[in-house]
């Protein structure tokens, strides 16, 4: 836990009994009003609790994570947030208050995510707000609200379901083959979408009708991860009646190209689950060409330029705020600052080989699309005399 602790050292010879007494009220008053989380080593104990986080995070030991978790964002963290696989993780950025009570982070993060043709996968930035409570600790506050897809925005087009949602199933769907089976009872409507974007979330619905003489209801139905939620009560069905099933799918951490989400739906009718494959193809927001940006290997002095592409593939307008990096010999510029559906933005990166070595950055492209805000393209290259 941090603490502050002031020790009041006293000299005897050339002090009197009055300024003692003058020292010590001040030494009391300093303890007193210092907030613990002003000591100089204020980073150093946040840094401990972010990577005691991200550890667990990794680990998939979310019962632990949790406990660094704001006491407002616990249940929500628990219960909402769809969670994932992490291959590497490291804390970016570190951003004090004046008071040091709340520190805004970028904890760069490398998840699983398959792209065609590439094997390496480029981090994520993760923007997280640490707050310091009066138990003497940091704890990660989640910013949005329930209902809310976590780091991004909602959702174009895509009518959120008011029931309440299951994010973790107590136990697995049941392991059965899919194709070429006789088709279940729950039926999908036609009007759930075939193809959604990366950070999008949609309500898929399944219809079902109770053919039998007495009344049934759906006991159970568990998703086969975080990212698949089914609603948690459903009626019961007179006989002849029919229902509902609404399963809202959070694409935000999902791969690309065709995607199939398995759920186990338990009739009270029915001795075994039946299962049902919710799909859809996932498909992103921009494509960018190349996916990775390699200078090779360039001469000290001589700059060079790479170009490129960002199509954009979403519905809605995009427009590109700014270009964050770290790396002091890139520089980023756009053709244009704002593209429509379809449309194509040319990136131009160039390198000022100043100095010699190897250097690489994960640029960031802020964009003001709520799905996706953060764009991120790896650069690597290496200057020699």
């Amino acid at each position: 836990m941090l603490s502050s602790r002031h020790q009041l050292r006293l000299k005897t010879g050339s002090h009197s009994a009055p300024a003692i007494f003058v020292a010590v009220i001040i030494g009391i008053l300093a303890g007193a009003v210092q907030s613990p989380c002003q000591t100089p080593d204020v980073e150093s104990v946040l840094r401990r609790r972010m990577t005691a986080y991200w550890e667990a995070m990794q680990r998939a030991d979310y019962e632990t994570a949790s406990n660094y978790i704001h006491p407002d964002s616990r249940k929500l963290f628990i219960f909402r947030i769809p969670k994932g696989p992490i291959l590497r993780w490291r804390i970016e950025k570190l951003a004090f208050n004046a008071d040091k009570t709340a520190c805004d982070t970028i904890s760069m993060v490398v998840r699983p995510l398959p792209i065609a043709d590439v094997k390496d996968v480029p981090d994520f930035p993760i923007e997280n707000q640490w707050v310091f409570l009066q138990d003497g600790e940091w704890y990660l506050k989640i910013s949005w609200k329930e209902g809310e897809n976590p780091l991004l925005q909602l959702y174009k087009g895509a009518e959120d379901s008011k029931a309440p949602l299951v994010m973790k199933g107590e136990a697995p769907p049941a392991k059965t083959r899919l194709g070429g089976e006789e088709p279940g009872r729950l039926q999908p409507d036609p009007a759930n979408p075939a193809t959604l974007h990366r950070g999008e979330k949609a309500t898929f619905r399944y219809h079902y009708r109770n053919s039998g003489t007495i009344p049934i209801k759906i006991f159970s139905a568990h998703g086969d991860c975080h990212c698949t939620a089914v609603q948690q009560e459903n009626p019961v069905v007179p006989p002849g009646g029919s229902g509902i099933l609404e399963i809202t799918v959070d694409t935000f951490g999902l791969p690309y190209g065709e995607t199939q989400k398995l759920v186990s739906v338990q009739f009270s009718d029915a001795e075994k689950p039946e299962p049902l494959a919710v799909r859809f193809t996932n498909k992103p927001n921009f494509v960018v060409t190349p996916a990775f940006v390699d200078f090779g290997t360039i001469k000290k002095g001589s700059p060079v330029e790479k170009k490129v592409q960002i199509v954009h593939e979403s519905g809605q307008k995009v427009k590109f705020l700014a270009a964050l990096q770290s790396e002091p010999r890139l520089t980023i510029s756009y053709d244009r600052s704002e593209i429509g559906p379809g449309e194509a933005l040319v990136l131009t990166v160039r390198c000022d080989p100043s100095e010699t070595g190897e250097f690489i950055d994960s640029p960031m492209l802020r964009t003001d699309l709520a799905a996706e805000p953060l764009l991120n393209i790896s650069i690597r290259g290496r200057i020699i005399s």
